[in-house]
C-alpha cells in the first residue's frame, strides 16, 4: 500500500442544487460550465512514508462543462500548518501521480495552477460548516434532511466519489484572480472518506 488517508470532505460549486455532475452527466445545464472547491480535513493518512496527518488541504477547479466533460483549470491550497513535505506529498496524490481514486483526475483536470498556501479555517456548529481559506473563498456546507430528519445521501457520485450526504451550499463563494470567481449556486456535500492505494 503506497498511501493511505482517513477524515472529511466538503464541497460545493456554481451549480444549483440538482447538479448535474452528481450523477455523471456530461453537460451543465447553462453556459458557463461549472466551479467548485473540494476541502479535505485528513485526521490520519500516510502516503508513501510521509505522515499527513491533520493537514487540510482545498482543490478548486474551474472547469468549461460539467466535470466528467474534462478541460478543468484547478488549483491546491494547503493550510499554513502542513509541512513542505505534506504539501509534496498530498500533491502527488491529488493531481493523480499515485493509485487510486485519484487517478482520474489528469483526465478530468489537464491544466493545473501552482499551489498557493492560506490559512484554512473550520467552524462546524448544528446547522452546517463554515471553511475559509484565506482571503480567497468559503465553502458554506449545509446538509439536508429527509422528512424523517435524517441525512439525504447519494452513493457513487460521478462514477468514482464515496456516498456523500447532499447538503445545501448557499454561501459559499471563490475569488481568486488567476482562476474564475464564483458564488455558491446551491449545490454541496459532505462526506466521511477512508482511502486508499
Amino acid at each position: 500500500m503506497a498511501w493511505h488517508i482517513r477524515g472529511e470532505s466538503y464541497a460545493c460549486c456554481s451549480c444549483s442544487v440538482g447538479c448535474p455532475c452528481a450523477v455523471g452527466k456530461m453537460e451543465t445545464a447553462g453556459s458557463d460550465g461549472c466551479s467548485a472547491v473540494q476541502i479535505m480535513e485528513i485526521h490520519a493518512g500516510e502516503i508513501k512514508g510521509t505522515d499527513v496527518s491533520g493537514a487540510r488541504v482545498a482543490a478548486v477547479v474551474d472547469w468549461p462543462g460539467a466535470l466528467m466533460a474534462g478541460n478543468g483549470t484547478g488549483r491546491l491550497y494547503f493550510d499554513v500548518e502542513t509541512s513542505p513535505e505534506q504539501r509534496s506529498a498530498l500533491e502527488d496524490l491529488i493531481r493523480g501521480k499515485l493509485d487510486g481514486v485519484f487517478s482520474r483526475i489528469p483526465a478530468l483536470v489537464p491544466n493545473v495552477l501552482p499551489s498557493k498556501v492560506a490559512p484554512i479555517r473550520k467552524v462546524a456548529g448544528s446547522q452546517g460548516t463554515s471553511i475559509q481559506v484565506g482571503e480567497f473563498g468559503q465553502a458554506v456546507v449545509k446538509p439536508m434532511r429527509s422528512p424523517e430528519g435524517g441525512p439525504v445521501r447519494l452513493q457513487g457520485v460521478g462514477g468514482f466519489r464515496d456516498e456523500v450526504m447532499l447538503a445545501t451550499g448557499n454561501g459559499s463563494w471563490w475569488r481568486d484572480p488567476e482562476l474564475r470567481m464564483w458564488q455558491g449556486g446551491g449545490y454541496a456535500e459532505q462526506n466521511e472518506f477512508d482511502w486508499r492505494g
